[in-house]
């Protein structure tokens, strides 16, 4: 997944290769991924050019805020 500003919001982000290639989700700008829980592994690559932020909720401008549960 690649794109400008990412933002994911999802109960659990899986992000591993389970197999296959290495997963990459990458933003030229920012980053947001809110979630209760968070798997990075397998070589997987979370990657921002400019800020990545990780938490439980985004708010009204698709910025993630509170925390995750789980890491």
């Amino acid at each position: 997944m690649y794109g400008d500003h990412v933002m994911l919001d999802a109960d659990i982000v899986l992000n591993e290769a389970g197999g296959r290639a290495a997963p990459v989700i990458a933003a030229r700008t920012r980053l947001d991924i809110a979630a209760d829980q968070l798997a990075n592994r397998e070589g997987a690559l979370l990657y921002s050019g400019g800020d990545l932020a990780i938490g439980r909720r985004l708010d009204a401008q698709g910025q993630a805020t509170g925390q995750a549960r789980l890491l």
